[in-house]
């Protein structure tokens, strides 16, 4: 990990505040409190706090050697059930939506619409296996991006974007593809940080490594055209004039003002219209755990709104309990939106959310620290899904991002199966 927690933390927020004032949003029918505000700037100082405490900024080593664990089990565990994910998912696409996003988003709609009615779950077998599996796509991209020699591209196109592509067609969505191609990149750095020698020229890229570069700029453009897709049919198969003020309708914001109508003059409304979609998509917790901390007064929902796992057991348990939860947050108009970590915190544990968070960073910053101190490299696996959960914070807890349990739960999985094993001291940081 190249950043502290705390830091990272700080960055995110920061940056988060900067779009939301500087690009053209306007709130319509909604008010964020200053109240609200601070609530979350005390939920800041709580994770930063802990983070510190677990561990203080700490200079990379530079005289250990890092050697790749042995992930001989592994392997095997991660290949089965990464077919078994893909299997799943392909099997729901077929005998699903079969591809149509417009079918997809009415599936997703009316599964949404008997939450709050308080129906039973009628997910199929195909989907559910495919839900438990798939996110082990994280730990496999972690694994073979960081500590292969060279990285074996076909394996990791397989096993690692291979799941979540297929949940992400399964199910009509974007989050599974979107996070895993940033958990490539997350991935990416650690592999950077850990492998950089200044002392060594600048190898030039052979044919294989430009090949699947490509292959992954390809991947990367075809996944940016479907989340435009999928914007697309949510909004009713096309983004056309006049869709500032649907979601203005729908959403209670919208870009207005000056600002708004010079980015339109320039980049036309929709070019304008997805610089919308997707930066509010990353910063609108700002706004919706603003309103959580001001008027939410229901009771504590005990992970049922920020893990998913929780959520479809007790749908099937008692589906009636979860739509009286539910209808609470519906009448602040904010079901359907995500609310950050913090606002996730809040409305699962009321003012123990601060013990969470206190948990979370005390976790970030020991992750952290044996990153940095630990000849354990095994440690390394885990920094992309922290790193992760504190750059995406602003959507929902690492718990509840994209199946965030099931995630942690295979890549602690992983960990253990995997065997430590330790090198003499050496001159740098380095894999043998």
């Amino acid at each position: 990990m190249k950043w502290h927690p705390a830091s990272m933390m700080l960055a995110t927020w920061c940056f988060a505040v900067m779009l939301l004032y500087t690009l053209p949003f306007q709130l319509v029918g909604r008010t964020v409190t200053a109240y609200g505000f601070e609530i979350l700037a005390l939920l800041l100082v709580t994770f930063c706090g802990a983070a510190l405490l677990a561990s203080p900024w700490i200079q990379q080593r530079k005289s250990a050697t890092l050697v790749a664990p042995s992930f001989k089990v592994a392997d095997i565990v991660m290949m089965i059930v990464s077919l078994v994910a893909i299997f799943s998912s392909l099997l729901e696409l077929y005998s699903g939506s079969g591809g149509d996003l417009s079918a997809s988003w009415l599936v997703r709609d009316s599964r949404a619409g008997a939450m709050l009615s308080g129906s039973a779950s009628e997910s199929s077998l195909a989907f559910q296996i495919g839900f438990l599996t798939s996110p082990i796509a994280y730990a496999a991209i972690a694994r073979h991006v960081i500590f292969d020699e060279t990285i074996r591209f076909p394996r990791l196109l397989l096993i690692g974007f291979g799941p979540p592509a297929a949940a992400a067609l399964a199910s009509g969505g974007r989050g599974p593809l979107g996070f895993a191609l940033v958990f490539f990149a997350l991935a990416m750095m650690v592999r950077s940080y850990i492998r950089h020698d200044p002392s060594r020229a600048r190898k030039r890229a052979s044919g294989r490594q430009i090949f699947f570069a490509a292959v992954i700029v390809i991947i990367f453009l075809m996944s940016l055209n479907y989340f435009v897709s999928v914007f697309a049919a949510r909004q009713g198969g096309d983004i056309s004039e006049g869709m500032f003020d649907i979601v203005a309708d729908r959403w209670g914001v919208t870009f207005g003002g000056p600002h708004a109508d010079a980015m339109i003059a320039v980049l036309g409304e929709g070019n304008t219209y997805l610089i919308f979609l997707f930066s509010w998509y990353y910063i609108q917790g700002l706004v919706f755990s603003n309103i959580l901390f001001t008027d939410y007064n229901g009771s504590p929902m005990w992970g049922l709104y920020g893990i998913e796992l929780l959520l479809a057991a007790m749908r099937r348990i008692n589906p009636e309990y979860v739509a009286d939860r539910y209808a609470e947050l519906n009448a602040l108009d904010v079901f359907g939106f995500v609310p950050s970590a913090f606002g996730t915190f809040f409305v699962d544990l009321r003012w123990l959310c601060f013990v969470a968070v206190f948990i979370w960073g005390w976790l970030a910053g020991l992750v952290y620290k044996k990153c940095r101190t630990s000849q354990d490299a095994r440690w390394l696996l885990v920094a992309p899904f922290v790193m992760q959960g504190i750059f995406f914070s602003t959507i929902n807890s690492p718990l509840g991002l994209t199946n965030g349990l099931a995630t942690l739960a295979w890549m602690i999985l992983v960990f253990i199966l995997s065997k430590p094993r330790v090198a003499q001291l050496r001159a740098r940081p380095s894999f043998q």
